[in-house]
């Protein structure tokens, strides 16, 4: 959590340039691939932890961390294709998905983020997994996986067209004397605002899944996860559509960078330190001000108390 809530900040000081390099990357943009291997893709490399993270990715939507960052490192460092063409993959078919720490992981493990890249090997999935596998792709010592020699059947490339199918959207019953809580998939609390009498539309811009690129899973899961808010409508549309309608209505948003639309009261967002918002001494920097100021939480969240 407190690593979501750092790339959280991140993205609020560095906007857009985050799905961009941060620093200078290991090797030259043009030594990295465009285009997705084939094999990866369809979970058929032969590596059995990376063929079962992309099988669980299509199935569940969810991957657990390690598995995230050992995916990310063999697509870069082994088959050398660009983060940004794994990152964009990877978060389209997450149900989680969350852009600022998709981006800002895959740039760590880029060693893009940070001044050393992040490389694996069998011997130390083997440790965290409590496997022995043996024979694998990269079962070398880490002084030779830079020099591996691709089999041919991984060198068959494909160039992903990632499209998102969005519902129609259908008429807002619209009550012009009530204000408007305005809810985006980074921002579904069912309980925000939850006791004021008003019109609640979730709002689906084409714009935005067009530069982020969405499952039909995702956008079934956001519209699942929506449908606990009491009264919720759906509008598939921009928000200047939408803004036309709500005029001379005091409308609510809260903020986020991916949706900085101008609603008459933009609410800061919800954090669990929100009054630390440093990020210019990296992760580590931030959390040693979480450990000083936030004791409790932390023996909370320590403690499995829900």
């Amino acid at each position: 959590l407190a690593w979501r809530e750092y790339f959280q900040h991140v993205h609020q000081v560095l906007g857009d340039a985050i799905h961009a390099n941060l620093h200078e990357g290991v090797l030259p943009q043009d030594a990295y691939s465009q285009d997705m291997p084939d094999d990866v893709r369809h979970g058929a490399s032969g590596v059995p932890v990376i063929d079962q993270a992309v099988r669980q990715l299509y199935f569940n939507g969810y991957v657990h961390n390690h598995a995230r960052l050992w995916l990310a490192s063999y697509l870069v460092h082994i088959r050398k294709v660009h983060w940004r063409v794994g990152a964009d993959w990877m978060y389209s078919h997450l149900l989680d998905g969350d852009v600022a720490s998709n981006d800002l992981s895959w740039q760590w493990v880029a060693g893009i983020g940070r001044d050393k890249k992040y490389v694996v090997n069998q011997d130390n999935i083997n440790h965290y997994t409590k496997t022995k596998q043996k024979g694998t792709f990269w079962d070398v010592p880490y002084e030779q996986l830079e020099h591996l020699e691709i089999p041919s059947f991984m060198n068959e490339l494909e160039t992903i067209e990632q499209k998102t199918t969005l519902p129609s959207t259908t008429p807002l019953t619209f009550h012009t004397e009530l204000p408007t809580l305005i809810y985006h998939p980074y921002h579904l609390h069912p309980h925000w605002h939850a006791s004021l009498k008003a019109n609640r539309i979730l709002l689906l811009p084409p714009s935005h899944f067009s530069q982020w690129p969405m499952s039909e899973k995702g956008i079934a899961f956001i519209i699942k996860m929506a449908q606990s808010i009491e009264g919720i409508q759906l509008w598939v549309g921009e928000w200047d559509e939408l803004n036309t309608l709500l005029i001379g209505n005091f409308s609510h948003i809260q903020h986020h960078p991916l949706f900085p639309y101008p609603a008459s009261c933009i609410e800061p967002r919800d954090f669990v330190a929100p009054d630390i918002k440093s990020t210019s001494r990296g992760f580590f920097g931030y959390w040693k001000k979480i450990e000083k100021n936030h004791l409790s939480l932390i023996a909370h969240a320590r403690s499995g108390e829900k």
